[in-house]
């Protein structure tokens, strides 16, 4: 009996407001928001400033470095469509900008 074929991975659903992130990141850029009003910044991408709560947002680029604050190895995946993936290393990355975000660490490790 032949396996049943693994499901689908699905892509991120990409709206207004994280839009520039998407093309930023087609482009090979890390964008990340920047408050014009309080200098804060920001990420995930959101339509005001966490910090003043102004509308006054705009893109700058990260300089893609930064330090592994925290990792986790997931060996068994919720979602099937990831089995053919494990071990995934789970990682957050507290950029140089300040900005911690999560990511998933890639490579061979070899």
């Amino acid at each position: 009996m032949a396996e049943a074929s693994l499901p689908k991975k699905s892509l991120p659903k990409i709206n207004k407001v994280d839009e520039p992130y998407w093309k930023g990141a087609a482009a090979g850029k890390l964008l990340l928001q920047k408050c014009k009003a309080c200098g804060k910044l920001q990420f995930f991408p959101r339509v005001v400033c966490v910090d003043c709560f102004s509308g006054d947002i705009e893109w700058i680029e990260a300089k893609g470095t930064g330090k592994v604050h925290t990792f986790s190895w997931v060996r068994v995946p919720r979602n099937p469509a990831f089995k053919e993936d494990v071990p995934i290393c789970y990682i957050n990355v507290i950029l140089d900008e300040g900005i911690i975000m999560e990511s998933r660490l890639v490579g061979d490790s070899k």
